[in-house]
């Protein structure tokens, strides 16, 4: 058996040349209808493990607290339609759902986007997932939001480039997104370093320097 000190890893990469932070392109805004709107996206699968009922729980709190948010499911998975259908019983007119795109249009909801949400169900297990729209978050510079424990949270913690949201209560998405619809320059700060994270540590560049030394 080898040393583990000759084991190396290359994590999921952030392409920060094709996504890339900019300013909101005002036919975009037209077409998701979010003009004045923060935007919080999940853009993923649309599955058991992905525990989108909290996703509609924070739409419902933040209607209920008339915070100026539009929230966006863009996927396809098992439980798209019966999350569409609970939208529709809980009247969640703050809640669009968008079909799967390919990178094209991720690129193009992402420009919409202030905050990438990434939703997992409350289990251990998923902790230690590596999803690709987390990375695709970082490289677009998006607040990033996680309602689950594991290395993201501590990442995006450490980074001060997103937040962790209780799962158990969906009233505390309400209370930590407040601060930042309200300070403007603090959301910048954490988008910027957002960003910062994905160059500095999972660029396709660094990365791929990083696995070239290990022939040296």
């Amino acid at each position: 058996m080898g040393s583990p000190s000759m084991i190396h890893q290359i994590p999921n990469m952030a392409d920060c040349d094709f996504y890339k932070p900019e300013m909101k392109l005002p036919t975009l805004v037209e077409k998701h209808n979010v003009e004045g709107k923060f935007v919080v996206s999940y853009i993923g699968a649309v599955g058991v493990a992905n525990g989108l009922d909290y996703f509609l729980e924070c739409a419902n709190s933040s209607r209920k607290a008339q915070l100026p948010i539009q929230f966006i499911i863009c996927g396809e998975g098992a439980l798209r339609e019966r999350l569409k259908n609970n939208a529709a019983q809980l009247g969640l007119s703050n809640l669009t759902f968008v079909d799967f795109q390919n990178r094209q249009g991720v690129k193009e909801l992402l420009n919409v986007t202030d905050a990438s949400f990434i939703c997992y169900k409350n289990v251990p297990i998923l902790e230690t997932g590596s999803p690709n729209k987390f990375f695709d978050g970082l490289a677009a510079g998006k607040l990033i939001i996680v309602n689950f424990g594991g290395w993201i949270k501590d990442e995006i913690e450490e980074a001060c480039c997103g937040i962790f949201v209780d799962p158990n209560h969906p009233i505390d998405f309400v209370k930590k997104i407040s601060s930042f619809l309200s300070d403007p320059v603090r959301l910048k700060n954490y988008q910027a370093a957002s960003r910062k994270l994905g160059e500095i540590k999972y660029s396709r560049k660094f990365l791929s320097q990083k696995f070239s030394s290990l022939f040296v």
